[in-house]
């Protein structure tokens, strides 16, 4: 009995985190495209919709940890203390190359934190 209890509240803690960041993905949306209130509204509730289906929570797990893959890899030179010098020139010429692994570990990190919410509910 305990442990399901345990195992239930995993699953809310990822819930959590999978409302936050479609949260932030709807009004990053909302501001792009200059949505009135009730627009978020109806974005926030399809989007919270949608994450009660197990076959596209499992996809957005997988597509919001590739995209935290991508940011790993664009904030590297960040983390890193590069010179500005060093920093402008990867930057302009769009060269990542030497931080591909930074992006791995933030990519396998999103997934350990979403492998919650990719259990399906029904597994006894």
């Amino acid at each position: 009995m305990q442990a399901a209890i345990e195992e239930r509240k995993d699953e809310e803690n990822a819930g959590c985190i999978l409302q936050t960041e479609c949260t932030i993905v709807v009004v990053l949306t909302g501001l792009l495209y200059d949505w009135p209130w009730w627009e978020y509204a109806i974005g926030l509730f399809v989007a919270y919709l949608l994450l009660n289906i197990h076959f596209l929570r499992v996809i957005y797990c997988i597509a919001a940890s590739f995209v935290w893959g991508v940011i790993g890899v664009a904030l590297s030179p960040y983390l890193f203390d590069e010179s500005d010098w060093e920093m402008t020139a990867r930057i302009l010429a769009d060269d990542y190359s030497d931080y591909w692994w930074m992006g791995l570990i933030f990519a396998l990190v999103s997934l350990i934190l979403h492998a919650p919410a990719m259990k399906s509910r029904f597994n006894f």
